[in-house]
């Protein structure tokens, strides 16, 4: 059965509405004020505010959107923020990010290059925090523009960088000695000095603070010292050593490198020259050039005795050319000697003592006689045997057929034999036979072919 509520009961709870419809609506008002108020600090606020969920911009103030060089509109237009950092940083801020929704520890605070909207890189710091936006979490992240920080930090780590030098170049000069004088008077006092330099120059350093570094050079330096300081002046670069001489307060003098740079000191130009005593250098230096011009002496007076006995063998040469040259001529006389007597033998043994012998084969010889004369003509040939044979391959000037044939007649051929033999007429052996007599001057002796042809053979 259904109780129904009393008149009371009804007017109770239209009161406990109204109550709790008035606190929501007090509640409302105040959320709304104090979302008015935090829309005032956060646009107002000269820091950079973006909120964004997976990098899709939620909300963005106008100090953000300026600092990056859009509007805000065109930010929150965007479907990612992550083109906005630069390429090299990309990776690192999505990980991040990552890593932040994950609970796990990543910096709070760091830097990064962002990319404006014309293109260039700017520096910016960032500090990030998880948020909820629209009862999800969301990132929102703080920037600032510390690009001008950033160039004075390169600033002063150029300067920083610049005076590491000066001590390295202290630290190569080897005994590290430094002299700090004024850029726009170089006979001005020294302005600083160390130990090395106090013990190079023989001066104490009260004393150094009261004399010039131009007066301590020696003379014969000066005059190209103040030509280096005037170039330095007009702005040319003058890096690298440089060699000078120095008097010691004791009149010693010291061969010194030097190598100097410019820097800003209490507000003015200076000079810091860093040196170092080069004496034992020095007399190395002129103990290998001694040296050396000994070696050069030694390699000269080889080279004279080279040439020397290079002229001697020369004339040597020449001599031995001259000795050969008259053995070649006592050579060649020898053999045009020998040549003409062998011809000399060869022609009288034609000329007088064949003709006889063929005149006795042609009498009434006996068989004791012809035996005799048969030996006579062998004996002839063995005398001449030894020289004719070149004479006749020298003199006789055959032809290949001519040389054939006169072979054949030698063996004692017929001309008959000798045609059959290579298939040529009688009469073409003939004609043969006429040219071998004539080329070996037999043209119109009567002297037996085969007889003449066995003693030059």
């Amino acid at each position: 059965m259904t109780i129904n509520p009393s008149y009371e009961d009804l007017e109770q709870r239209v009161k406990f509405l109204e109550k709790k419809t008035a606190e929501f609506k007090k509640t409302d008002e105040a959320l709304r004020e104090s979302e008015e108020q935090f829309r005032d600090l956060v646009e107002g606020s000269i820091q950079g505010i973006l909120i964004h969920r997976d990098h899709k911009p939620l909300f963005v103030n106008q100090a953000y959107a300026a600092i990056r060089g859009y509007t805000p509109e065109e930010i929150l237009g965007m479907d990612s923020i992550v083109p906005m950092f630069s390429p090299q940083d990309q990776a690192r801020l999505v990980e991040y990010k990552d890593d932040r929704l994950k609970g796990k520890e990543v910096p709070v605070d760091y830097e990064y290059q962002g990319v404006h909207k014309d293109g260039s890189l700017i520096w910016l710091e960032s500090k990030v925090r998880v948020v909820q936006w629209e009862g999800r979490p969301a990132i929102q992240s703080t920037i600032f523009d510390i690009s001008k920080r950033k160039q004075a930090e390169e600033a002063l780590s150029r300067s920083e960088e610049r005076y590491r030098m000066i001590f390295e170049a202290a630290s190569r000069s080897g005994q590290g000695a430094v002299i700090l004088q004024d850029r726009d008077n170089i006979e001005a006092a020294c302005l600083f000095t160390n130990d090395a330099a106090v013990r190079i120059l023989g001066y104490t350093r009260e004393e150094l603070f009261r004399i010039s570094w131009f007066e301590i050079l020696h003379s014969n330096c000066r005059d190209a010292a103040r030509d280096r300081y005037i170039t330095r002046l007009s702005g040319k670069d003058i890096s690298g050593l440089f060699e000078l001489t120095i008097i010691r307060k004791d009149g010693t003098e010291v061969p010194i490198e030097l190598a100097s740079i410019q820097i800003e000191f209490h507000g003015g130009g200076a000079l810091v020259d860093f040196f170092r005593d080069i004496s034992e250098q020095k007399k190395s230096k002129e103990m290998l050039k001694q040296a050396n011009e000994a070696l050069e002496q030694r390699v000269e007076d080889r080279t004279v005795e080279l040439k020397i006995s290079n002229e001697q063998l020369e004339i040597q040469k020449k001599n031995l050319e001259e000795v050969n040259t008259a053995l070649r001529v006592l050579l060649k006389k020898r053999d045009e000697d020998k040549l003409n007597m062998e011809q000399k033998v060869v022609f009288n043994m034609n000329e007088l003592i064949l003709p006889y012998i063929e005149k006795l084969n042609s009498s009434n010889l006996d068989e004791r006689q012809k035996v005799l004369l048969d030996i006579l003509e062998s004996n002839l040939g063995d005398i001449t045997s030894s020289f004719s044979h070149s004479l006749f391959h020298t003199h006789t000037g055959f032809t290949p057929s001519e040389m054939q044939i006169a072979n054949l007649i030698k063996q004692g051929k017929t001309s008959k034999q000798i045609a059959e033999l290579l298939n040529l007429s009688s009469r073409t052996i003939e004609t043969h036979r006429k040219n071998i007599r004539k080329k070996l001057g037999l043209g119109n002796k009567k002297i037996n072919l085969r007889t003449h042809l066995l003693l030059i053979q």
